[in-house]
């Protein structure tokens, strides 16, 4: 299956939970409007690296941002990881802190606080050229 695919889906098991239901979950963008209630998930790309001094290993990185309004409740960042690490090799990067942001939701008062939470996956050399890693 198709990393971005297996993200989506495990953030919809955790946006359907009762104890804090999310709106929506969406890839780059949640179009304005979309969603009553900010209080949903959005991923993306973030970049790909060449792996340490290796011979053409790479790592590719993505973001899973969680939108509430109001505040985050606890320990659900760690829900979060917790259920993406469930996904075959992607792993939590180590040189990228879980991050927190602040906005106002639109003309209101109400503040929506956004974590960033950063994965990583490695893709092998092999993968990317075609060859298997006994090739290398």
């Amino acid at each position: 299956m198709i990393l971005l695919n297996e993200i989506k889906l495990k953030l919809d098991e955790i946006a359907s939970r009762k104890n804090v239901p999310m709106a929506a979950v969406s890839y780059g963008l949640l179009p304005q409007g979309t969603v009553k209630n900010w209080n949903y998930f959005v991923f993306n790309r973030t970049s790909i690296k060449k792996a340490g001094s290796t011979k053409g290993d790479f790592n590719e990185y993505y973001a899973v941002n969680i939108i509430h309004e109001d505040f985050i409740p606890d320990g659900y960042v760690y829900d979060v990881i917790k259920k993406m690490l469930e996904i075959k090799g992607l792993k939590l990067s180590v040189n990228d802190p879980v991050t927190f942001n602040y906005t106002k939701k639109g003309n209101t008062d109400v503040i929506v606080e956004i974590a960033t939470i950063v994965f990583t996956k490695a893709k092998y050399r092999g993968d990317v050229i075609g060859k298997g890693r006994t090739g290398l």
